[in-house]
């Protein structure tokens, strides 16, 4: 199904995407032939399905890069950056942008001392990162602005601990 614009009825409505007769992508003029698999791969890249994969698959990463990242402040554009390098090689997907991060971070929430430990202790258990890049990229997003505050090295100690723990 689809939920697109109809210039016959000059109303959005849904459609059964086998149904439709003629589909032109607006952006390239181009005639789409398949248009189940077009809107496939459109979706795919989409920010929206980014930000989707990102939330299911790599919240805790998230989490604690994020409270990382506010600790000291907000979340400025080099520490997006880094986390967005970070995160697109993890999931695999070049379409991971600095402002989906920003944005997956805003829906993960503000994270307490307490909650970030959780997840640490979720995102090292899971055995789904290496946890010495894990820890070296979240060295790098405290080290973003230049200097490491108490916190940040708190929080950073407390990774070093539980990564020494489970490789003993």
């Amino acid at each position: 199904m689809l939920n697109a614009y109809c210039h016959l009825r000059h109303a959005y409505r849904s459609f059964r995407t086998d149904r439709v007769i003629r589909c032109v992508d607006l952006e390239t003029g181009e005639v789409v032939k398949d248009v189940a698999g077009h809107l496939r791969n459109r979706h795919t890249k989409s920010p929206s399905r980014v930000l989707e994969m990102l939330m299911r698959n790599q919240r805790d990463v998230i989490r604690v890069l994020g409270y990382l990242a506010r600790v000291d402040g907000p979340f400025d554009d080099a520490t997006s950056k880094i986390v967005a390098d970070y995160v697109a090689g993890l999931a695999s997907d070049e379409n991971v942008t600095p402002s989906i991060v920003v944005h997956a971070s805003a829906l993960v929430g503000k994270t307490t001392l307490r909650g970030f430990k959780a997840a640490v202790g979720r995102v090292v258990n899971s055995g789904s990162v290496n946890p010495i890049l894990f820890a070296g990229c979240c060295r790098d997003v405290a080290e973003a602005d230049g200097k490491i505050t108490t916190k940040e090295q708190e929080a950073l100690d407390y990774i070093d601990r539980r990564i020494l723990s489970e490789s003993v």
